[in-house]
């Protein structure tokens, strides 16, 4: 009866320390892939706020990009006047000076700017701003 029961506690003992290891892996790896997505949210967040941040960035750029000067909004200095012929310099100016609000203004301007890069591009001339 010792025999058994010494054989018995030894075969217990071999099969909790069989099954310790199994049993710790799979714990082990649980918290792992825990982790890994915790880590990929974190990715996920950073590549979010980057995303926001560079679109923030070229907003801040085209809007400065499309921004009138003092001089040009007042008819004084044309962007991309090397690009005219002085019959369309006049034209500009004259259109300038006729409309009423400051945002009709601004959206001609910005409409201007538009054909002056697209014309800039097409003679591989680079823009110029030039006054009376």
């Amino acid at each position: 009866m010792r025999q058994r029961t010494k054989w018995l506690g030894t075969a217990l003992a071999c099969g909790l320390l069989a099954a310790t290891p199994v049993s710790v892996l799979a714990q082990n790896r649980g918290q792992g892939q825990g982790q890994g997505q915790g880590q990929q949210k974190a990715t996920q967040q950073r590549q979010a706020e980057r995303t926001v941040e560079q679109r923030r960035t070229m907003d801040q750029s085209r809007d400065r990009v499309h921004q009138p000067s003092a001089a040009e909004a007042k008819g004084q200095s044309i962007y991309g006047g090397n690009l005219m012929s002085k019959e369309e310099q006049k034209r500009y100016r004259e259109e300038l000076r006729s409309m009423n609000t400051e945002q009709q203004r601004n959206e001609y301007i910005s409409r201007h700017r538009e054909q002056m890069e697209l014309r800039s591009k097409q003679r591989k001339v680079p823009v110029e701003v030039t006054s009376e």
